[in-house]
């Protein structure tokens, strides 16, 4: 449904180097049905400054900043939202496209609802040439939970948000921008914000719209944080902010309880999961006394699972040899995982 009036749309799109992918993602913002749109595109330290890839496009429309020195990548997508003066905001990545009519189709469920806080939409994968995988896509959607969800509108919708990690803020969700207060996401959920970002907007106790179509191109490519060869620094990092984003909720539930006993308990699986991934990934590093510390933790944080006991077996072997670790790690800890 077309609207008569519409309210303007914040897109922000965060950028780092990726010339090339960041001229499709402002075209694909800048082509959409819907033209009551701004663009803040906020370039995080890039070695060759966005901004004359942003004059190029000659719109009025596009605001540029540009971070200089860079700062974290949290700070980079945050900031884009604190910056919005729209009615609603958008996120599209740097490396991600839009179809023609996402936000045609996306906001006017807002506008006919003042109790929706946000909608959502299915998502295409393409590759790093912009070629649509079938095969990928499926698998995507049904591991975030999207497969089961009906057009409808889900309130609440804390399982959708925190369980299934169906909403993605990233690229394929509207917001409506003044239903929550910006500067309350803390620093610390880092990388993570996409999934804490759903949470805070779930405690509103306000409804989320899931629009079936697929309206967003997600990309998988070398570069992409998704595609990537994931080496140990990287999974303990990304341990280590999985673990900090549930400890944060997890201190929230505690002051102001939002979530049922059954989603606490997942979220409180979802930590002792992180704390023994970074346990697994320090054994692999042969930090063993570092990851025996994690580990304990995982076992005594809720009722430990096969994974968390044959990682902490392992830490208390007393000289296992690296090939012998990495067969039990491989064989038993991950067909757990």
């Amino acid at each position: 449904m077309k609207l008569q009036n519409e309210p303007l749309v914040s897109i922000t799109l965060p950028t780092y180097n990726r010339p090339d992918y960041l001229k499709l993602a402002i075209a694909s913002a800048i082509n959409q049905t819907y033209k009551n749109i701004e663009i803040i595109v906020s370039d995080n330290g890039s070695p060759e400054s966005a901004q004359p890839i942003v004059d190029s496009f000659q719109d009025s429309r596009i605001r540029f900043h540009r971070y200089d020195p860079a700062v974290s990548m949290f700070d980079n997508h945050i900031n884009g939202f604190k910056m919005a003066t729209g009615k609603y905001v958008a996120s599209l990545h740097d490396d991600d496209l839009w179809e023609k009519d996402f936000l045609e189709k996306m906001v006017p469920p807002l506008e006919e609802n003042p109790n929706l806080i946000l909608t959502f939409c299915n998502q295409w994968v393409i590759d790093e040439h912009g070629k649509i995988n079938e095969e990928r896509t499926f698998e995507y959607n049904h591991d975030i939970g999207r497969h089961k969800l009906k057009q409808q509108v889900y309130q609440p919708f804390m399982e959708v948000a925190l369980k299934d990690l169906a909403i993605q803020p990233a690229s394929s969700a509207v917001i409506r921008r003044e239903a929550i207060d910006w500067n309350k996401i803390p620093v610390k959920v880092g990388p993570m914000w996409d999934v804490y970002l759903p949470y805070m907007l779930a405690k509103t106790g306000m409804g989320a719209y899931f629009i079936e179509e697929k309206l967003t191109l997600y990309r998988i490519h070398s570069e992409s944080e998704t595609g990537k060869y994931e080496t140990l620094a990287h999974k303990m990092k990304r341990a280590s902010s999985q673990m900090d984003c549930y400890s944060i909720i997890l201190a929230e539930e505690m002051d102001e309880p939002s979530l049922s006993p059954e989603m606490l308990s997942y979220i409180e699986y979802r930590w002792q999961h992180a704390s023994t991934s970074m346990g697994i990934a320090l054994l692999k590093d042969s930090k063993v006394r570092e990851a025996r510390s994690y580990l304990f933790k995982s076992l005594t944080k809720r009722k430990p699972d096969i994974r968390t006991l044959a990682a902490f077996s392992i830490s208390l072997m007393p000289h296992p040899s690296h090939h012998i670790r990495e067969f039990i790690l491989e064989h038993i800890v991950k067909a757990h995982d």
